[in-house]
């Protein structure tokens, strides 16, 4: 039986590069154990993350992305392609396996934007919607006796970059492998909410974790930039997604383009 030496704990990343704030989330979920429950909140530069199992060139506009110099990264869980900016907040939410709910912490996450007076709702697929418009999707890990629950919320993304650099025109010359991603509608907090941001939505959420997952409140922890040098481990992390990044740099673009890419 574990022994935990804390029921839950909050971390919130002050750090916006998206390998070093993935690296984070991987280390928290691998190494820090002595928590049962954990929350991370963080929020990256521009950068399209893409699941595990995924073909990027069947997701996004990678000749787009390579023109704006903006990143393609391969995250560890399943699930779609996601693109993050400074107005996109993402969570992750980390716990026993055998507790593991995807419909109770996608319905924690629709509290905290009631708190907000966002009228959102949870649809069958565990995306957080408002009306017919989805504001938040999601992706879990099982790993051995833990797991992961992580999303991101849409409160001020530019979504006509989001549209012009997820609808993959370079798709239909594409013969490859790799899960393709459920294209939906999606809208932002701020066409709901005049005051929603990043600090009241991180708030909100870890509240709503606190009341669902620990029975003291929890103090958050930032994470930094000073953090990150003292931790050999998570530095390992970050070095090697920089290492497996999807697309490093331009030589794959002068690739034929019918060619299979793993996904």
């Amino acid at each position: 039986m574990t022994t935990w030496a804390r029921q839950s704990a909050v971390f919130v990343s002050k750090v916006t590069d998206p390998w070093i704030n993935l690296a984070f989330e991987d280390w928290l979920f691998n190494t820090q154990k002595q928590f049962k429950y954990q929350l991370m909140l963080y929020r990256n530069v521009s950068s399209v993350i893409v699941g595990r199992n995924q073909n990027p060139w069947r997701e996004c506009s990678v000749l787009a992305l390579d023109r704006d110099n903006i990143p393609i990264i391969r995250r560890k869980s399943g699930g779609g392609t996601v693109f993050h900016d400074m107005g996109n907040t993402n969570y992750s939410i980390m716990m026993p396996r055998d507790e593991f709910d995807r419909k109770r912490n996608a319905h924690l996450v629709s509290r905290a934007l009631h708190q907000m007076d966002v009228p959102s709702q949870v649809n069958a697929r565990h995306d957080i919607v408002i009306g017919d418009r989805k504001v938040s999707g999601s992706a879990f890990k099982l790993v051995n006796h833990r797991a992961y629950h992580h999303g991101t919320m849409l409160i001020s993304t530019d979504i006509s970059k989001l549209g012009a650099y997820l609808k993959g025109p370079e798709q239909g010359q594409i013969v490859g492998r790799g899960v393709e991603s459920v294209k939906s509608q999606v809208t932002s907090l701020l066409n709901h909410s005049y005051t929603a941001d990043h600090d009241g939505f991180c708030k909100c959420v870890a509240q709503e974790f606190e009341m669902e997952y620990s029975e003291n409140p929890i103090p958050a922890t930032f994470l930094t930039m000073d953090d990150f040098h003292a931790s050999k481990e998570v530095q390992d992390i970050y070095h090697t997604l920089k290492v497996t990044t999807c697309l490093k740099n331009s030589k794959c673009m002068n690739d034929t383009r019918d060619q299979s890419i793993a996904g």
